[in-house]
């Protein structure tokens, strides 16, 4: 059992039997599944996008479309410029080096 740490983080030791080899692999296996549902959950977006862009582009017309193609770009340029000003670079960074830097105000 290990001792609380003493750096004035709050984390408490939580006793937990280790896992075994099988038990580790169930979970690398179930890490896998959630990022392959992420997978077909953007490919099926990817699919139903082109039937809601086509039948908007029937039923509205073709301006229509590229509006929503517009805003939702639009969306992402916005998200991708407050990123760049604000977030963190996390390439080749650990968790614990991203926590130790200061976080920008």
């Amino acid at each position: 059992m290990g001792s609380p740490s003493t750096s004035g983080a709050k984390h408490r030791a939580i006793a937990t039997p280790r896992m075994t080899e099988d038990e580790q692999s169930l979970v690398a296996l179930a890490r896998e599944g959630d990022r392959a549902a992420f997978d077909e959950l953007g490919r099926t977006g990817a699919i139903l996008g082109q039937i809601v862009l086509g039948e908007l582009a029937l039923n509205f017309g073709l301006w229509t479309a590229f509006g929503l193609l517009a805003i939702f770009w639009l969306i992402g340029a916005t998200a991708g410029a407050i990123w760049w000003a604000r977030g963190i670079e996390a390439r080749g960074l650990t968790l614990e080096a991203l926590v130790a830097q200061p976080q920008p105000s």
